[in-house]
């Protein structure tokens, strides 16, 4: 290569081997993503926090297990509350956590619940005797294609009067 395009060509060869180098590399890891399962999500506990008037706190906690074969990197999680199908609480957890093969670790998220959505639910839990309640959210993973990939997750259960009283009056423990 000589004369004076040979600048010219060896930046074209470069940019494109670049190209083709970095899409490789996108395809390796698309492949290794594929193989990645998503972590399994329980929960907890689901407790009262702060017992405030205007703005009452729940905590709730996730437990959060890596089934992979290589560490998973949490940025945070977030939850929505919902106690007999109405939307009663929702907050964010930005707690980092570098989770380890088949590991198990847990986040708190702290929910601000509405307080009037709240009392008609606990209302009904007087007259039913029980609540159903769903948990549902994303968990933040980094480092996966140099961003955030956010994973659903959903809980369901019921809480008997007695279970939420015991709650209660323990409230502000976790």
């Amino acid at each position: 290569m000589t004369g004076p395009k040979a600048p010219t060509r060896i930046r074209s060869w470069l940019w494109w081997s670049t190209v083709a180098l970095a899409l490789s590399g996108c395809s390796n890891l698309r492949e290794r993503l594929e193989h990645l399962q998503p972590p399994e999500v329980q929960l907890s506990h689901l407790a009262l926090l702060r017992a405030d008037l205007l703005n009452p706190v729940f905590s709730v906690g996730l437990e959060i297990t890596n089934p992979n074969d290589e560490s998973l990197h949490i940025e945070g999680a977030d939850a929505n509350l919902e106690l007999n199908g109405k939307a009663v609480a929702k907050g964010r957890s930005v707690s980092a956590l570098e989770l380890a093969p088949r590991q198990t670790s847990e986040v708190e998220v702290e929910a601000s619940a509405k307080t009037l959505a709240l009392a008609r639910q606990l209302l009904q839990l007087e007259q039913d005797g029980q609540i159903d309640y769903t948990v549902a959210g994303h968990v933040q993973l980094t480092r996966w294609l140099g961003g955030l990939a956010a994973l659903p997750f959903r809980l369901s259960g019921h809480l008997s009067r007695e279970q939420l009283l015991r709650e209660i009056e323990g409230y502000g423990r976790h």
